[in-house]
């Protein structure tokens, strides 16, 4: 799914941003630098994997995006290796686990290392282990290698791993995440504190067509290390990966940023002496907030999809849009509180559009209740006015946006 409808939105709405008076451009700029992080300067994250090479790499990635991926997808052995999905995205994956004891490190992996820094580790235990812990020793040399060379130092998840072939109850899954969760308690010498041990099981079989067969689908655990996996990622990283997990948790929580960032620059606009010249870039706004959010989602995000979600939320870009937005822009007219009235409504409406996207497109519910909740959440929020400030400490009489 190219990103290419969304980026050409932003475009046209710059252009229409550099008609605004001088003074405003530069904090409405600001309210939409956390989209652009997200959007414009988004790649394929980095993720090395260390711990268990018996630990399924690839049957992991597979459950994990729900799709087929071949047997060296992880790419042992040969550096960075692009794991990707048409149409939802892609990883770069570097399996740095050791072959040998006495090699730590491979070859392989310091080179690829030396070249780039993880986004994050994800160190792996296969669930079916022995009792005895495991040696992190390989682990705190990769982040010592990363270190020496990038001045960072990436995050850790530990997870134990269930293979495609192993079905473990509930019981055994948490036994073995417990196991490494103490392996990771005792070793304080990491240089950081790793995430909570999670424990996931990959056994699934996928029909010719990439399909899950269900009757076949024994995964879990799955949800919590995608949303983990996302929470833990730089910004600009974060987008493919929730994209390919289908992470829900984590693709609202994107959304939700979107929607704020261009809340904030909707009330910001709108709250301006402006009398209706402000109505394009409201609009463009609007429209690549919807762009947006059906990205995160995975959906067929360009203008077209986002124009049928504003007509069956009965917005139409014709005469009905138009005239509310004119009415909006007239109360401008009156000194004082017409503008105050105008960056609410214009905040307010945002606000409630962009949470019916997202109930829609990513939480799933049908049309009639996105409908219903486009309608609640824009009552609520022109019924709650307060003046929030703009990052550079500029007052807006809008409201507060939580």
């Amino acid at each position: 799914m190219s990103l290419r409808p969304f980026l050409h939105q932003f475009e046209k709405l710059e252009r229409l941003i550099d008609k605004l008076p001088e003074g405003l451009q530069k904090p409405i700029r600001r309210e939409l630098t956390p989209m652009k992080e997200l959007f414009l300067q988004q790649r394929p994250p980095r993720i090395a994997l260390a711990g268990d090479p018996g630990a399924d790499a690839a049957a992991l990635f597979s459950a994990l995006f729900n799709g087929p991926l071949p047997s060296d997808a992880a790419g042992g052995g040969r550096g960075w290796q692009e794991v990707s999905r048409p149409g939802r995205g892609s990883i770069r994956v570097l399996d740095a686990r050791p072959a040998a004891a006495n090699i730590p490190l491979p070859d392989a992996a310091r080179v690829a290392l030396s070249a780039e820094a993880p986004d994050l580790v994800l160190w792996l235990q296969p669930s079916a282990g022995s009792g005895a812990g495991p040696s992190l020793d390989p682990l705190q040399t990769l982040l010592q290698f990363t270190r020496d060379r990038h001045d960072v130092r990436p995050p850790v998840v530990p997870v134990t791993v269930a293979g495609p072939l192993d079905e473990p109850s509930p019981g055994e899954l948490d036994a073995a995440r417990l196991r490494l969760a103490a392996a990771f308690g005792d070793r304080t010498d990491l240089g950081g504190p790793a995430t909570s041990a999670l424990a996931v099981a990959t056994a699934v079989r996928f029909r010719p067509d990439g399909t899950p067969d269900d009757g076949s689908d024994h995964r879990a655990g799955l949800d919590a290390l995608a949303n983990t996996l996302v929470a833990e990622l730089p910004n600009e990283a974060k987008l493919d990966m929730a994209r390919l997990s289908g992470a829900r948790v984590a693709q609202k929580e994107i959304a939700n940023k979107l929607i704020k960032s261009v809340a904030a620059a909707g009330g910001a606009i709108g709250a301006q002496p402006i009398p209706l010249a402000d109505m394009p870039i409201l609009l463009a706004l609007q429209v690549m907030m919807i762009v947006g959010v059906i990205y995160v989602s995975g959906g067929e995000a360009n203008v077209r999809t986002a124009g049928r979600f504003f007509g069956a939320l009965g917005l139409q870009f014709g005469a009905g849009l138009v005239f509310r937005e004119v009415s909006r822009a007239l109360v401008k007219f009156f000194p004082g509180w017409g503008n105050a009235i105008s960056g609410l409504v214009a905040a307010g409406g945002t606000w409630a559009l962009g949470r019916a996207a997202t109930a829609h497109f990513i939480e799933g519910v049908g049309m009639k209740e996105a409908r219903r909740i486009f309608r609640r959440k824009r009552k609520d929020r022109e019924a709650e006015p307060r003046e929030w400030k703009m990052e550079d400490g500029g007052k807006s009489s809008t409201e507060s946006l939580r």
